[in-house]
């Protein structure tokens, strides 16, 4: 896959950082860098592959135009050398942090090398190491089980957390203490390369918006839309959202939420064709400029969402807490507070002052937080029939998960995700259940996804006239236009049987109670 030219950049790199015979005595082959990378480049995506291809043309027109000099493959491999090398000490910021995050690529390209491993004793990728022995009084380890042998979407390359600054990337990795899987090396690398275009342009924006977006206030307040996941949510988003007096979050604020503004009219425009044409588990459109949730965004500026445990099932206790912060420390709620009201005020600037309409299924359990920060929004509420959301969020997450993973799933983690499902809706409708009487009645409404898509108009006209909202001069037209385009769109056929059902009633038997769905799942 990787022209002679792509192997020489590779080759330099990697030799700059592990010189043949340093520092354990292999010879040649860059420890294994090129095949490293052109093994992972032939399982990307076209798009990806490209752009990875992109950066890698980047990088060596790069150090030649620093060097006045030629092209970066063209020269010897001992001044190939010296050209990185004086990126580590170069007076631009840019340049250092690419060389900070190609040595970390490079390493880990290095450690999955299976000679490597052998020269220093690893262990054989995704083995565990022999447990310490405990000290007395020394709480127990949690003893984990077998892991999947066989991986799905592996090479995808769509993960959560692409767009975050180093900072936040280097915590995340620390928590879990750079425990990542080998076979998921490749993530860590594409993570980390564009976490240096993150950063570097991130920083620029703070500068020169921070200030503004502290110092205004966000008026009128944002528009909560609250549900379980594969409730009908992303549909009445897009059409609250689009309200010509509203904005929501994109895919592409929501990527990249610290350098959306000054790349936004840009890098969309140029990479349009990159992204498929709907989302992977259903037939909703997809692309830069369509609704997105804020978790996504929140979870890169934070490191504080459930949403990481897709990425570290390991960790799936210490991220569960963030669904609903009840158990999280004080100085974390405040952050987390903090960066959704930057968040939120960063969309509602770049729209010229329109009313920011959120959503995310995980702020069902978040209404006394969400309040805390904008006390006198609007909530939304969507529900639907408890067995299609259950199986339509196993469906979700049986793609989704394979595409985040940075850490080889147990076998436990895959076979039980059903129940996962069933007890994580448990918690987020019983705290939901619990909080929603703390939102002001004019503030509240709840409604029902077969009605929304039975009567969209009548629905919306009700969700305006209950929360006292107006309602612009190009608003019939403009909805009645995305109602028009949704003609002909078909949603999942998925299957429930008796054990699914049976575990959906268990768990949320109060949710059929509150809202007079029937029991029966073959009705």
């Amino acid at each position: 896959m990787l022209t002679t030219r792509e192997r020489a950049v590779v080759a330099a790199i990697a030799e700059a950082f592990f010189p043949a015979r340093e520092p354990i005595g292999i010879d040649g082959n860059a420890a294994g860098a090129v095949s490293y990378v052109d093994t992972m480049l032939s399982g990307l995506a076209l798009p990806l592959s490209i752009q990875l291809r992109c950066l890698l043309l980047a990088f060596e027109v790069g150090t030649a135009l620093t060097s006045r000099g030629a092209l970066f493959s063209a020269v010897p491999l001992d001044e190939r050398v010296a050209r990185l090398q004086a990126w580590e000490r170069a007076d631009h910021y840019t340049q250092r942090a690419l060389y900070s995050a190609l040595r970390w690529i490079f390493t880990l390209a290095y450690l999955a090398d299976p000679e490597v491993q052998r020269r220093i004793g690893l262990p054989e990728s995704d083995a565990h190491p022999p447990a310490p022995v405990r000290r007395p009084g020394a709480p127990r380890r949690l003893r984990r089980g077998p892991r999947v042998k066989r991986l799905e979407r592996r090479f995808n390359t769509d993960q959560l957390v692409t767009g975050i600054e180093i900072p936040q990337w280097l915590r995340l990795l620390d928590g879990a203490r750079f425990r990542v899987s080998a076979r998921y090396l490749h993530r860590i690398a594409w993570i980390t390369g564009w976490s240096t275009v993150a950063t570097t342009v991130g920083t620029i924006e703070r500068r020169r918006y921070d200030r503004r977006i502290a110092s205004t206030p966000i008026d009128p307040p944002p528009i909560f839309i609250l549900g379980h996941w594969r409730s009908g949510t992303t549909h009445l988003h897009n059409l609250l959202g689009r309200d010509p007096d509203n904005t929501y979050p994109t895919v592409y604020q929501v990527v990249f939420p610290t350098a959306f503004i000054l790349t936004g009219s840009s890098i969309p425009r140029l990479t349009a064709g990159l992204l498929p044409e709907t989302r992977g588990y259903d037939n909703v459109a997809q692309g830069w400029g369509e609704a997105a949730e804020d978790e996504i965004a929140l979870a890169k500026l934070t490191g504080l969402s459930p949403y990481l445990a897709f990425m570290l099932p390991d960790l799936l206790p210490r991220y569960e807490r963030y669904f609903d912060f009840m158990q999280a420390r004080e100085d974390e709620r405040d952050e987390w507070k903090a960066a959704l009201r930057w968040f939120v005020g960063k969309v509602r600037l770049h729209s010229g002052g329109r009313r920011p309409v959120i959503k995310s299924c995980a702020h069902m359990a978040r209404i006394r937080m969400l309040l805390d920060v904008f006390p006198d929004a609007k909530f939304v509420h969507i529900h639907r029939n408890p067995f299609t959301v259950a199986a339509s969020t196993i469906h979700m997450r049986e793609q989704t998960d394979w595409e985040n993973f940075l850490q080889v799933p147990e076998v436990a983690f895959v076979e039980n995700l059903p129940t996962q499902v069933a007890v994580v809706g448990q918690r987020l409708f019983e705290r939901f259940f619990e909080d929603r009487a703390l939102i002001a009645p004019e503030n509240y409404i709840e409604v029902a996804y077969p009605d929304l898509c039975a009567r969209p108009r009548e629905v919306l006209d009700g969700i305006y006239r209950h929360l006292d909202i107006p309602r612009g001069e190009h608003y019939d037209a403009t909805i009645d236009g995305y109602l028009d385009g949704l003609r002909g769109y078909r949603t999942n056929k998925l299957s429930i049987d008796d054990e699914l059902a049976d575990l959906v009633r268990d768990h949320w038997k109060f949710v059929f109670d509150e809202y007079g769905y029937s029991i029966d799942h073959r009705s």
